[in-house]
């Protein structure tokens, strides 16, 4: 039997000799044994290099580039493994052995299949996400039109869809690019639906439907990426331990064997990311705060660690909070709430490369580009070292970033032109919608402006970055009587209450109490279009820190589901209703206005890049060289029709956005029953102040009329701008319910509602005597019916016992409903309204 003997505390790395005697009563061996080899040098398996960049090359490539092992181990690391694995999703098939791990991604990625045995696929279905649903799409949409659908629903944001053929039929594979969250967790959302019910609501929608579209027909919906899976998750929490505590206070965090500043206990999201990043070893994280409803200004903050993979060391808190009003003690701790996780390796889309580390020179990076890899998808990529220790490469280092996508530089831009818009100004437009190198992928674009007598050097670079989302809540009431208060919904998470007379500060609190929004500002500005919505208020909401294109806004009275407009509920007064309307896309601008410092002597020209956050396209130039001058001003902004009666019409509007460098003196204002605008005409003057109003009068009350408006100063006429409806969609049907004979007010009746595209709706039993409110709530809470307002007029006589007078009963309810897409057809189930009689006119 062999005898064995571990030798412990040798030097790593240095060479030792072995020889061994054996040994009995007589005394040791004369000669000793020699091993094979004589010599060994005791060593481990090389550390991996410290960092590992990627980059890409081109469309089909990354670089990967890494220092030599800062450990070899003991020995000479004589080789190196890079590693590498598709990460995404391509429509119809997953690129790895299980699409439940694919890690990495921050968006969600989610297929709808159609398929069936014989190429017969046809026919429409509707798609609803976050209880809205589109129109009917068809079976055989294109990538564009399926991204036009889905973004038409205000919970959806900004999309990308692709169309990808299979043997049976084809899946469209969606992105999300600005939905990030939902009521559970930040980061899954919610799973599309489908319908081939052209009536059917969207919480009855499914997400498999066999038949309908084809010989064995199937539709599958299926979520092939999750948001943010695999990266460590930690959420700290701060409160007081009794609900009435105040918090007030800092903390520090630590990590490791370094700490952050002080911060505030109500830190913003925003800040909290940037206090932690000063901290090198923790990388790039996202933040998101949530308050915690049923306690003062206490917050859970998630910090999900987006460079830093793997089970990540736990965060530390230094606090000195208290809790001010005495009554409890603070609370502050961190609890890991998703463990980050290391990805599987293997996949149809893996591959391997082995470097010769005795080809690349000590002190310098290893540079290697990867080639070969599928266009558009995410790669992960890890790297390890072997000094053949074990017979084996050591640990890995993944990548920074942790996913990769092979692209090429951007196209350039196209038709870049410039034109001016006053004397010392110009507006220059390009045409982004790049084929390669992704319009999507896009971080910002650079201008440089020169003047044509200009020297070398003596050009303007400005870069033009993204813009914040602004979206506007109006609060709408026909008298000074609205009360009461809402939620906001924004990715699925709700707000708490916000009283309709909340301050600023205090909206801006309720909204950044939801995870999903990150930072934003807040102004009340007075209604300016009074005269044609009686009374109301605006709240101005601007993302100041989320700049994509996003999801609606959605508000909530509790009378319905959450929507873009709202009545009832919660919210009292005449009429009352709120709505949100989004007043400028996040995202990145393919305009700019440059700086009102040029001079009207001088011609210039421009010059315009792309970049991709890697590389920068080759620059694209205006064709023409313009001269600052005086010119027309532009269109007049944010012009409003309201219907006032059967033969008046009120047109609201603001001013232009620039004057051309001459004062505005007047607008034209234009209207017609259609579109040759040949009937009518009135000129405002201009005068100074926030806004304008007009009353249209002496109309034809059977005719539908059209309104544009258009500025005017010392050079002419701006384009005109078409008006849009103050409340689109909107109709008004009135339900009369009376009697001559005596009503015992037991009497009950149900309204029936249908649409021209074949909606049909029934409400509970109401009784007789059902206020505004009653009637409101229970049509809102119906669904698909838009918004409905409720006015109640209670002309009833009272009864006289003599005889001489007769005995009334009347009682008519006005509907107004707001936001609706098609015509609205109501009637009344007069099963219970004994002698009572209803009858039901629609207003035109």
């Amino acid at each position: 039997m062999p005898c064995t003997h571990q030798i412990n505390g040798l030097t790593k790395g240095k060479e030792y000799f072995i020889r061994v005697f054996a040994y009995n009563s007589h005394g040791y061996s004369i000669n000793p044994g020699l091993p094979s080899p004589p010599s060994e040098i005791p060593k481990t398996s090389p550390e991996p290099p410290e960092i590992v960049n990627i980059t890409p090359q081109s469309d089909t490539s990354i670089r990967v580039q890494f220092p030599h092992s800062p450990d070899d181990g003991g020995a000479l690391v004589t080789r190196y493994l890079i590693e590498y694995n598709a990460q995404g999703y391509h429509s119809g098939h997953t690129m790895n052995d299980d699409h439940t791990a694919l890690l990495y991604s921050i968006h969600t990625v989610q297929s709808i299949s159609i398929s069936a045995d014989e190429d017969d696929i046809s026919g429409v279905f509707r798609l609803a996400f976050e209880g809205h649903s589109t129109d009917a799409i068809s079976a055989t949409s294109s990538a564009n039109d399926m991204k036009l659908a889905l973004e038409s629903l205000p919970t959806v944001g900004d999309v990308l869809v692709s169309r990808e053929s299979t043997i049976t039929g084809h899946t469209w594979a969606v992105t999300f690019l600005s939905n990030h969250g939902n009521i559970d967790k930040y980061g899954p959302i919610e799973l599309l639906k489908v319908s081939t019910d052209p009536a059917a609501l969207p919480n009855s929608f499914v997400t498999d439907i066999s038949g309908g579209f084809g010989t064995n027909s199937r539709l599958l919906i299926n979520e092939e990426v999750t948001a943010y899976k695999g990266f460590e998750e930690q959420t700290l929490t701060s409160q007081c331990n009794t609900p009435t505590g105040i918090l007030s206070g800092t903390f520090a965090l630590k990590f490791e064997s370094a700490r952050t500043n002080d911060i505030s206990f109500d830190v913003s999201p925003l800040d909290l990311k940037h206090e932690l990043e000063t901290i090198e070893s923790i990388g790039t994280v996202q933040v998101t705060r949530r308050h915690i409803h049923d306690s003062i200004n206490s917050f859970e903050m998630t910090i999900i660690f987006l460079d830093r993979l793997g089970n990540v060391p736990m965060l530390e808190v230094d606090d000195s909070l208290t809790c001010s009003d005495g009554s409890g003690s603070p609370l502050i701790y961190v609890v890991e709430t998703t463990q980050g996780v290391l990805p599987n390796m293997n996949g149809p889309y893996s591959g391997e490369v082995e470097l010769n580390a005795l080809d690349y020179e000590e002190g310098s990076d290893i540079v290697h580009v990867v080639d070969g890899l599928q266009r558009n998808m995410p790669y992960h990529f890890q790297v390890s070292a072997w000094n053949g220790a074990g017979d084996t490469y050591g640990r890995s280092q993944y990548s920074m970033p942790p996913l990769m996508i092979p692209v090429d530089p951007p196209d350039s831009v196209r038709l870049v032109e410039m034109k001016p818009i006053d004397d010392s100004a110009l507006l220059i437009n390009w045409d982004a919608s790049l084929t390669k190198g992704g319009s999507h992928m896009i971080k910002n674009f650079k201008v440089e402006l020169n003047s044509t007598d200009a020297q070398y050097g003596d050009e303007e670079v400005f870069v033009v970055e993204s813009t914040p989302e602004i979206q506007q809540i109006y609060l709408e009431s026909s008298a000074m009587d609205m009360g009461g208060y809402i939620k906001v919904q924004f990715m699925g998470e709700s707000s708490t209450n916000i009283l309709v007379e909340s301050s600023e500060d205090q909206i801006k609190q309720a909204l950044e109490g939801i995870s999903t929004i990150d930072q934003v500002s807040v102004s009340i500005l007075p209604y300016t279009q009074d005269n044609m919505s009686s009374f109301g208020k605006k709240w101005l909401i601007t993302f100041v820190s989320q700049t994509e294109n996003l999801p609606s806004l959605l508000v909530d009275t509790g009378s319905g589901p959450p929507s873009t407009i709202a009545t009832g509920g919660t919210l009292f007064g005449s009429s009352s209703v709120v709505r949100v309307e989004t007043i400028a896309d996040g995202g990145l601008p393919w305009s700019f206005i440059t700086p009102s410092t040029l001079s009207s002597d001088k011609m210039y020209t421009c010059r315009v890049w792309a970049f991709n956050g890697h590389s920068w396209s080759e620059p694209a130039s205006s064709r023409h060289a313009v001269s600052p001058s005086k010119s027309a001003p532009s269109e007049p902004r944010d012009v409003r029709v309201n219907v006032l009666s059967d033969t008046e019409i009120g047109v609201s509007w603001t001013e232009p956005l620039y004057s051309g460098g001459d004062d505005v003196a007047s607008y034209r204002i234009e209207w017609d029953s259609d579109l040759m605008f040949d009937h009518s005409a009135t000129t405002v003057s201009a005068h100074s102040g926030e806004g304008y109003y007009y009353v249209l009068d002496n109309l034809d009350p059977v005719d539908s009329y059209y309104v544009r408006i258009m500025a005017k100063n010392a050079k002419g006429f701006s384009e005109p701008n078409m008006a849009v409806p103050l409340l689109s969609d909107t109709q008004t049907i009135e339900i009369s319910l009376e009697s001559t004979e005596l009503v015992d007010y037991s009497e009950t009746f149900a309204i029936e509602y249908t649409t021209s595209d074949g909606l049909a709706r029934s409400t509970s039993p109401l009784s007789i005597y059902a206020t505004s409110q009653e009637v409101e709530n229970e049509l809102n809470s119906i669904g698909d019916v838009g918004a409905v307002s409720v006015d109640r007029e209670d002309r009833s006589s009272s009864y006289d016992s003599s005889g001489i007078e007769t005995d009334t009963f009347s009682i008519l309810y006005r509907l107004t409903f707001v936001g609706v897409d098609d015509e609205v057809t109501l009637n009344v189930d007069e099963t219970s309204l004994g002698s009572i009689s209803a009858t039901v006119e629609t207003e035109v």
